[in-house]
Parts: C-alpha cells; sequence; structure tokens
C-alpha cells in the first residue's frame, strides 16, 4: 500500500508540475515569435528565435522606470519586515510574559489571512 501512496504522490505531483509549466513553457516561446508565427502556429516552437522581442518589450513597455519603481518600494518593505520580524522573533524567544501562547496563535492566525479580508463585505 505505501508503494501505491507513494506512486500516487509522485504522479500527482506531476501532473501539477505539468499544469504549472506547460502554460509558462507556452509563454515564453510564444515571446520570441513574430506576429505571423503567432498565427500560423500559436502552440508551435518557433522556427526563427526573436530575441530582441525582450528588448523591444523592455523599451517599448517602459520597465526600466516600473523595475526601478519596485526596487525602490521592496527594498525598503524587506528592511523594515526582517528588522520588526527578527525584533518580534527575539521577544518570543526570551521574554516571558502571560498569555504569551494565545498572543503567537494570534500572530500565525493574522498571516493567514489577506490584507484585502476585511474590505470583502464592504464590497459585496
Amino acid at each position: 500500500m505505501s508503494a501505491l501512496r507513494s506512486l500516487s504522490s509522485t504522479a500527482l505531483a506531476g501532473l501539477f508540475s505539468l499544469f504549472v509549466l506547460v502554460p509558462l513553457f507556452l509563454v515564453f516561446t510564444t515571446s520570441l515569435k513574430d506576429r505571423l508565427q503567432i498565427a500560423e502556429n500559436p502552440l508551435g516552437l518557433p522556427t526563427i528565435y526573436l530575441w530582441e522581442n525582450f528588448l523591444l518589450a523592455w523599451e517599448n513597455g517602459n520597465f526600466g522606470l516600473y523595475f526601478r519603481n519596485s526596487i525602490m518600494i521592496t527594498l525598503p518593505t524587506v528592511a523594515c519586515v526582517l528588522v520588526f520580524s527578527l525584533v518580534a522573533a527575539y521577544a518570543f524567544a526570551i521574554l516571558t510574559f502571560p498569555r504569551e501562547n494565545s498572543f503567537i496563535y494570534l500572530l500565525f492566525s493574522w498571516s493567514y489571512h489577506p490584507v484585502r479580508c476585511p474590505c470583502y463585505p464592504v464590497i459585496l
């Protein structure tokens, strides 16, 4: 029974991997085609690989500005999260206070809820 369970879980993981990787592969191969190749054979491999499509998308889509803006937001956010997480982890590891476990469970439960959850009743 253990071998059958192992085989079924491996098959399920492989199927899930296909569901994830096939669309990514199709997006990547489509990005290397010109419009005529996409119209003629949308799911096939490109006959001519057009790597300059990435350069055109970078320049025409203004990705440099968007990338810079993302870095300007991401780096300070990650730094702040790391600092506050390290301080909180140190406090939970060293300090003892009443209802410590309840507070830790409350923090864990908050981490499983998206920020938008309180907004759903307002929107719906």
